[in-house]
């Protein structure tokens, strides 16, 4: 008989390399250890696999020749490689290995010694990377003495990169981003992270913003930058001029938005953010320059804005960027608006809430919004206002409008009734989370004139923030008729209601919470009954 007719037919399925793949892709690291030890096919496949991700160097380091190095217990209960024999060093069972890492997580660890990362570097001097092949790089390390080491780590086959420089000596990041620039060219993934938020967020001073803007200008196929850090007028401008930019989450102060709308106002800015897609901007406070920032946007093809302000503005600053928006080159594209105002202007006066209807009044000319969210330190909305957003918006799958501040008496509050538009109109809601007063419960009659047609809308779930509610079941059973498939409702008081109204609210709330979970196990049982009949 042949030796083609004595293979099986599983091992002729393993032959083909694809599926071999998949296997290996969703085994875990023991499964690929025996995998790799079972046959020669087995092992091309797992060892590369074993090898792609790793969070420390130790797995590598512990293939060095035993004579070269110890491990001593750190404070972390886990082992620190210490390289006690330089002159000894031998790289070939390292590079075998190291040539399949792909990805690097590298954390604030204690199990590689500095001095140990001092003798590789000295070892290495010939500028040969120790991980050739390395497509992510993740440097979640804050310790300045071990900046240096990263130098190491960069390939020209790097295409996502993620750090903090944050911690480190200017000089230290400029000579980063100066080799950054002359070894990797074809970064796709930027993020500079930092551990500290808003005012605190750091700048990059003397020589190393410099740098860093040398190293953007040199990457052309930059895809998605996130920089937690306040960035100047010149990261800006090199960033915009990036022909495949599409997400962009950036920091800026507001002297810096207005020192690139100025260079803008005296230069062509043709190609401008060209291919954005997402723009997360977070400023102090929304102004005049912020409106030119937003309008100067050339790309027709934005689809999500996030702004986030430290300052709450009012309501007719916020109208004016909304018609900004209106009328822009991606007015059209434009399917998701987020605003978070996070404090008042001034927190020894009074704070009028933004009226979010009249904010996003311009808004409602174009109709492929489908997610609003709306954070704000106060605000309002009116049932009037809701009604035009569900005319105007049929696509609405995410609406959110909550305020950090208690939902005052006076200001405008949905009410049941107002949510029958939204029902009506909206039949691809799934998220909805607004203020909302349940105290009133429309009859019986006044919903069928209201709604004379059963909804066919999606929506299963709703946050409800500072909802005063009496009637737990007519509540239910309302909310049922507007919103067939809805099985769970959350409550969020944030302090409207005085002593224990909070508390008894919160309860009746989970009362109807109960009801849709006991109707829900309903409609499962009965489905089960029917499908065994």
């Amino acid at each position: 008989m042949d030796a083609p007719q004595l293979c099986s037919a599983t091992h002729r399925c393993l032959l083909i390399s694809e599926l071999l793949n998949i296997i290996v892709e969703f085994a875990d690291n023991p499964t690929l250890a025996s995998l790799s030890r079972t046959c020669k096919m087995f092992n091309e496949a797992a060892v590369p696999e074993i090898w792609r991700f790793q969070e420390s160097l130790v797995p590598l380091l512990r293939l060095l020749p035993a004579d070269t190095w110890i491990e001593v217990p750190n404070a972390d209960g886990e082992g620190s490689i210490f390289i006690t024999n330089p002159g000894k060093l031998k790289w070939t069972r390292f590079n075998q290995h190291a040539q399949y890492v792909r990805v690097l997580y590298w954390r604030e660890k204690q199990d590689v010694s500095p001095l140990t990362l001092s003798a590789i570097m000295v070892c290495r001097s010939s500028g040969k990377p120790l991980l050739p092949h390395l497509k992510a790089l993740s440097w979640y390390e804050t310790r300045p003495l071990m900046f240096s080491f990263v130098h190491h780590l960069l390939t020209p086959t790097i295409n996502t990169l993620n750090l903090s420089p944050a911690e480190f000596p200017p000089l230290v990041t400029k000579s980063f981003f100066d080799h950054a620039g002359t070894v990797c060219k074809d970064i796709e993934n930027l993020c500079l992270f930092s551990r500290y938020r808003g005012a605190e967020l750091q700048e990059f001073e003397d020589g190393a913003g410099d740098a860093f803007v040398r190293f953007l200008k040199g990457q052309r196929r930059l895809v998605k930058f996130t920089g937690q850090f306040y960035l100047s007028a010149k990261c800006v401008e090199a960033l915009a001029a990036l022909p495949n930019l599409t997400i962009v989450h950036i920091y800026l102060w507001n002297v810096v938005v207005e020192e690139v709308v100025a260079g803008l106002q005296t230069a062509c800015n043709d190609g401008w953010f060209d291919a954005l897609e997402l723009l997360a901007l977070e400023v102090a406070e929304l102004d005049w320059s912020t409106q030119k920032f937003l309008g100067a946007i050339q790309g027709r093809s934005l689809e999500e804005l996030w702004i986030q302000c430290y300052y709450q503005p009012d309501t007719n600053t916020v109208k004016q960027h909304t018609e900004v928006i209106r009328h822009s080159p991606y007015h059209d594209s434009l399917t998701t608006l987020q605003l978070e105002f996070e404090n008042p202007p001034n927190e020894n006066m009074y704070t009028p809430p933004v009226d979010v209807g009249e904010a996003l009044r311009a808004l409602y000319a174009l109709p492929g919004i489908d997610s609003i969210v709306i954070r704000s330190f106060a605000l309002t909305v009116s049932g009037a206002a809701l009604r035009d957003m569900t005319n105007a918006w049929h696509r609405l799958q995410v609406l959110s409008l909550i305020s950090y501040q208690p939902h005052s008496p006076e200001n405008k509050c949905i009410s049941l009734v107002d949510l029958v538009p939204l029902a009506q109109n909206c039949v691809f809601l799934c998220t909805l989370e607004v203020h909302l007063d349940a105290t009133n419960v429309p009859d019986d009659a006044t919903l069928a004139r209201l709604m004379p047609q059963q909804t066919k809308g999606l929506l299963q779930r709703i946050v409800v923030i500072d909802a005063p509610l009496v009637q737990p079941a007519p509540v239910a059973a309302y909310l049922t008729r507007l919103f067939p498939c809805m099985c769970e409702v959350e409550y969020w008081g944030v302090g409207r209601f005085q002593y224990d109204a909070q508390t008894i609210f919160e309860r009746n709330w989970d009362v109807v919470q109960e009801i849709f979970r006991s109707w829900r196990a309903k409609i499962m049982a009965d489905h089960a009954t029917a499908d065994s009949l």
